[in-house]
């Protein structure tokens, strides 16, 4: 996909989440921006990178997916107790910081993705599979380095 339509495609993911918590959850423009950015944002770098997670087709094993689930796991709990009853009694509030927790989680992941890989492709101290390939990492101090 070229740069212009997953920038379009990321926006108008943005636009519904952020503009559909406006309409109905919270009317709060500041809550519906931020969910617009976040939403955005997250959607043009999963579009970038989400090929690079593990646990598509035929890589089904745990030792390839256990730091997906863990992460899922991690993200929903966070929301589900961040957005508890207790806190916000009212439905639209509860839901709304669920889908602000979530998006910053999500997004969070795919920075984190682009940042290894950024770093890893100037290092070249990383093969695509992300296993090292035997060479020394730049911020090592050594005799090799100096």
């Amino acid at each position: 996909m070229n740069r212009v339509r997953a920038w379009l495609l990321a926006g108008v993911v943005g636009v519904v989440v952020g503009g559909g918590t406006f309409a109905w959850l919270v009317g709060d423009p500041s809550l519906a921006l931020a969910l617009v950015v976040v939403y955005a944002v997250g959607t043009r770098l999963a579009i970038e990178y989400a090929a690079t997670l593990p646990g598509g087709a035929g890589r089904l094993d745990w030792q390839r997916t256990r730091w997906n689930a863990a992460f899922v796991t991690f993200v929903v709990f966070s929301a589900s107790f961040a957005a508890s009853a207790a806190i916000f009694d009212s439905f639209g509030p509860r839901v709304a910081l669920q889908l602000l927790v979530f998006g910053v989680g999500w997004t969070g992941l795919f920075f984190g993705i682009a940042m290894t890989r950024e770093q890893a492709a100037a290092d070249e101290s990383f093969d695509e599979s992300g296993s090292t390939n035997g060479t020394a990492h730049r911020d090592h101090v050594g005799p090799e380095n100096l």
